[in-house]
């Protein structure tokens, strides 16, 4: 159990360290240099850019489904209709 721990311990500390990465050259740089850097992460660590990726989707699929629980609630109003209910 221990060594487990240890190893998803490295392995979060390594995607932590390439997503910083990541942030400070999209901070500088274009959009073309983002995707070149992206590609390069998935042939370094290719584990780590499934996990990265399979997280982003099931973060992205939470925020979707949250965003249409609250507009199906009425908390998503639309622009028109603020000041008018």
């Amino acid at each position: 159990m221990e060594g487990e721990q240890a190893w998803i311990a490295s392995a979060v500390h390594a995607l932590a360290d390439e997503v910083d990465g990541l942030a400070s050259r999209l901070r500088g740089g274009d959009l073309n240099e983002l995707v070149t850097n992206i590609r390069h992460m998935a042939a370094r660590q290719p584990g780590l850019f499934v996990g990265a990726s399979l997280a982003a989707g099931f973060a992205a699929a939470r925020l979707a489904k949250l965003a249409a629980a609250d507009a199906s609630r009425g908390g998503g109003r639309m622009a028109t209709e603020v000041g008018h209910g």
